[in-house]
Parts: C-alpha cells; sequence; structure tokens
C-alpha cells in the first residue's frame, strides 16, 4: 500500500492511539502537525518509559492491544518487542536521521531523540561553587537525604544509568553505587516527578533527565544542571502495534513524529534529537560529552535489579 492509499484509509479509521513518554506540551505541538495533515485525532496516554512497557506487555500478552503506536526507550522497545508487540515497518524519515544508516531493525525506528541523564539543581539553594564538580562529589556529606532520583529497585531508565557508571567510574563504581545507597536519597516512581521535588525546594539536587531544564526553565523555574562528564544517554524509538486498531493511522503518525517540523519543535522544547545540525536552546550543549547506553536486555537488567535491591534496599 502506497502513502496516498495509507492517508485515505487512515482517513477511514478516523485515530490513532499513541502510548510514550513525550511531554505533553511537546506531544500537542506533534499532534497539530499531524491533524492539519490528516485531520485524524490523536488519543496520547503517558507514562515513564518502565509503565509503558509493563502495560504494552500486559495487553499484547490478553490479546487486547488497544495501542497503535508506542514510543519509547531502547531496553524498554527490545522487551516490548520480544512479547509480541510489533509489527514491521520501515518508515522512510528515518532515513533523515543521523543514525538511519546503521539502524537495521524492522520492527522500530531508529533512535530519533536521545534522554540524556543529569544532575539537576535548584539554583535559588545551591549556589554555583557548591555544585558537585563530579559523579563521586555526590557522595559528600552534605548530599545525605538532600537528593531526590527514580526508584532504582523498579524503574529501568536509572537502573540503565547506574550500571553504565561501571564503565564510567571503573574501580571507583562501588564506591559511588554503595556511597549512593548511604546518602539516603529520596525514591520517585519515574524521572517525572523529580524536577517539581527539585524546583519545589524539597530538595536541592536531583537525577533527571537534562531536558527538564530548559523546559521548565523556560516557564521561570529555579532548575539548572551540573555538566559533569560523561552524560548517560537513552535512546528513544517509535513502533506500529502489531495488532494495531488503526495501522494505516499509525504508519503516518510515526512519519509526522519522524519529520523535520516534529523534530524541530521537538528539539525547541529543550530536548536532543538526533536530526544533523539541530540542538536545543540549552547554555553549554554544544561542550557535552554524551555517552549513549548500550542494549543491556532482559536477563541483565533483571540481575543487575537484584544487585540494585540488596544495595539500597539495606539503607
Amino acid at each position: 500500500m502506497g502513502q496516498q492509499q495509507w492517508v485515505e484509509a487512515a482517513k477511514g479509521e478516523g485515530r490513532v492511539t499513541v502510548y510514550g513518554g513525550i511531554q505533553p506540551d511537546v506531544m500537542e505541538v506533534i499532534a497539530k502537525i499531524f491533524q492539519g495533515r490528516y485531520g485524524i485525532r490523536v488519543d496520547y496516554w503517558r507514562a515513564s518509559a518502565s509503565a509503558v512497557a509493563d502495560r504494552v506487555v500486559s495487553e499484547t500478552r490478553v490479546g487486547r492491544p488497544l495501542f497503535d503506536v508506542v514510543e519509547a526507550t531502547t531496553d524498554t522497545m527490545e522487551l516490548m518487542k520480544a512479547a509480541g508487540a510489533f509489527q514491521r515497518f520501515r518508515p522512510e524519515g528515518a532515513e533523515a536521521l543521523f543514525t538511519g544508516r546503521g539502524w537495521r531493525d524492522p520492527f522500530m525506528s531508529p533512535p530519533y531523540r536521545i534522554l540524556i541523564t543529569a544532575l539537576l539543581y535548584n539554583t535559588r539553594l545551591v549556589p554555583a561553587a557548591e555544585l558537585p564538580r563530579s559523579y563521586l562529589e555526590l557522595l559528600d556529606p552534605k548530599w545525605r537525604g538532600r537528593l531526590v532520583m527514580p526508584d532504582p529497585r523498579r524503574n529501568v531508565g536509572v537502573v540503565l544509568w547506574l550500571y553504565q557508571m561501571r564503565e564510567v567510574l571503573g574501580r571507583d563504581y562501588r564506591r559511588f553505587l554503595e556511597g549512593l545507597a548511604q546518602q539516603n536519597p529520596a525514591f520517585v516512581e519515574s524521572f517525572a516527578p523529580v524536577p517539581f521535588r527539585v524546583i519545589s525546594g524539597e530538595f536541592p539536587m536531583g537525577i533527571g533527565f537534562l531536558h527538564y531544564v530548559p523546559l521548565y526553565r523556560s516557564q521561570g523555574a529555579p532548575v539548572g544542571y551540573v555538566p559533569v562528564s560523561p552524560m548517560l544517554a537513552q535512546g528513544t524509538h517509535v513502533a506500529l502495534g502489531a495488532h494495531a486498531a488503526h495501522p494505516n493511522a499509525g504508519r503516518l503518525f510515526i512519519e509526522t513524529l519522524l519529520s523535520r517540523a516534529a523534530l524541530l519543535a521537538i528539539a525547541q522544547a529543550g530536548e536532543f534529537v538526533t536530526l544533523p545540525g539541530v540542538r536545543p536552546p540549552l547554555e553549554g550543549v554544544e561542550r557535552l560529552q554524551i555517552r549513549v547506553i548500550p542494549v543491556l536486555g532482559e536477563e541483565r537488567i533483571r540481575e543487575f535489579r537484584r544487585e540494585l535491591e540488596s544495595v539500597f534496599g539495606r539503607r
């Protein structure tokens, strides 16, 4: 079926249901682009990548999938793909992405944006001179009880971040992991609540996504980031549901999401997209050293979670 046939069939379907982690205000812009092109409604359910994966796998296993399109991070997409949640679809927009040539997975797009984990802080509460200059300086006693982060026993994203710290810190890794647990950080269910707890002043420091800084700073919030090196990132992808009720609308939505117009809107909101030459409006971005976390796989994630439960469960 060609593009024009997709359009006619998609208009007959009348809607598309998307599960993902894109900020709601950014999704509104993408939905407007999509609706402007095709006149098709977008129903969106947003959650953390872990929660998206849980829901998608559950719906797939009981044979009642309600999603047409799924957007999430690499490892969680791999989990959903293994559960049979996706069908083969190679979007044309993938070829414009920086990573497009090297990505051959037929079930999901190349990574079209990356989520960078950063140390966020309240700019009213933490003077620049007191900021940690490295990950190990998070172990300074002054941060004890003053840090908020996703629960490493539950959230896949922070599990991947902590795992990759092995490569970043080398022989200091175990000291960092156990020292972080001894700092008695407050746990939240995902990265999303972290900036609110930091901005409110409840905690002066948090482990969250870098794109929260320009997003909430544009609203006047006192939030900044610590430019430690390297910063670790996860790729995010989009895929078409294996049993999508609106498959043609889903294909058109994926093409729209990977279009230059949508990627520019995502970048303008502060996120890092893989479209060459496009950067978010964030100071110092050109100097950041970013390292993408490799895929771990379900078994290694499960094993490492058990290790994290033993470390963080006894704090």
